[in-house]
């Protein structure tokens, strides 16, 4: 690795760390379904800070497919759950904003260093930063029962190695606002698996909910091939120009010589 993808990969760990403090805190006092449809607010929060950090103003498109899709995830997601800005919720709108910082950066970072490197080192930065929260702001000590153990095992292994890790090598592919997007498929998934293995119920909320979180996707996706195919077609268009220039005078310069 080099000294810049370091850096990138401490600044992520940095803020993911944050992000990570501010979600736990909350769900110490907000139900998981309040948390769950605060924190993906960065579906929305996504476009609107790359206006003042880049200068790019989203198109109506991008908008009405954020909005779609953070529509569905409070169907999804509230139910019976109320928000009344408790200090919970507010920790979950600091996870909410944070996470919008890290899916900004990663989308920079990613363009240009080596993202299984990024993924990898960002990782071990959560994991330092946590452990100087944890010996500065707690009592630390390990858990003392196997369903403890098993949550730290799934958490570090599915939630963090897997998911933190591949993070950047997606969104190297992937412009910024369409990975913030992909943020309501987390509750989409976990209803879905709550359903398979607990037997839960979905709802006509729920499959409401679904439908608007797949269908912002699919409509951004839509979007993104019409204006990709658009751009093709203006960068072809000066090529023709120049050349029905060109070609008249090539032939009239051949006529009088």
């Amino acid at each position: 690795t080099n000294r810049k993808t370091l850096l990138h990969g401490m600044i992520l760990g940095a803020v993911f760390a944050v992000t990570m403090a501010f979600e736990l805190h909350g769900l110490e006092t907000t139900s998981s379904s309040a948390t769950s449809f605060l924190e993906n607010t960065s579906i929305i929060l996504v476009p609107l800070l790359l206006i003042p950090l880049k200068k790019k103003i989203p198109g109506k498109g991008t908008l009405f497919c954020c909005v779609l899709a953070l529509t569905g995830v409070g169907f999804l997601t509230l139910g019976e759950g109320k928000l009344g800005f408790t200090v919970g919720e507010l920790y979950c709108m600091g996870a909410a904003v944070s996470y919008a910082f890290v899916i900004i950066l990663t989308g920079e970072f990613s363009k240009t260093d080596d993202g299984m490197q990024l993924g990898i080192l960002q990782n071990g930065f959560i994991g330092l930063f946590s452990l100087l929260f944890m010996f500065l702001f707690e009592d630390p000590k390990m858990p003392n029962t196997g369903s403890g153990w098993t949550c730290i095992f799934a958490l570090t292994i599915l939630c963090s190695i897997l998911g933190f890790t591949l993070q950047p090598i997606a969104q190297a592919h992937v412009d910024t606002e369409t990975a913030g997007l992909f943020c309501g498929l987390n509750p989409l998934i976990a209803s879905t698996l709550g359903v398979l293995f607990l037997h839960e119920r979905l709802g006509a909320n729920g499959l409401l909910g679904a439908g608007f979180i797949l269908g912002s996707i699919l409509l951004s996706s839509l979007s993104g091939k019409k204006k990709e195919r658009r751009e093709n077609i203006k960068s072809r268009v000066p090529s023709f120009r120049k050349d029905a220039r060109v070609l008249p005078a090539k032939a009239a310069r051949h006529l009088f010589r």
